[in-house]
């Protein structure tokens, strides 16, 4: 049995990068580069905040459902159990909603590269295209 490579390892294993030619950016390849930074934090920017406001929404929502739940129904009533299961779906709905909002705001790893300007423009039209 073989035994498992890691990324490093594989990495460590390769030849070092050889440089053919170097050449001044042209003010295109500037403004791409430019662009791939701000794709990388306007993305990170703009997430983070959708995950903020998803989440005190969502955990906002719980109490004020439950609250209108209670003057809804009335004080003697009482609940099988699947009724009860039932009217409390939405907040475990809540609560998987405030869940996936947090892992939502957990930092990732960037797919862009900005040293590689294909990338950035890849990136770039596939923005454009799902707009």
């Amino acid at each position: 049995m073989k035994p498992k490579i890691t990324e490093t390892e594989k990495q460590d294993s390769l030849p070092p990068p050889t440089i053919d030619e170097v050449q001044i950016l042209s003010p295109h390849e500037r403004a791409l580069y430019e662009t791939g930074i701000s794709i990388l934090q306007d993305s990170v920017e703009t997430s983070r905040g959708f995950c903020k406001i998803s989440l005190g929404t969502s955990t906002g929502a719980i109490p004020l459902y439950l609250a209108i739940l209670a003057l809804i129904m009335p004080d003697n009533y009482k609940l099988n159990l699947y009724d009860a299961l039932l009217l409390l779906l939405p907040t475990f709905g809540f609560i998987v909603a405030a869940t996936l909002s947090i892992i939502e705001y957990l930092p990732m790893s960037a797919n862009v590269s900005l040293d590689i300007l294909d990338e950035i423009r890849q990136e770039r039209k596939r923005m454009i295209k799902n707009v």
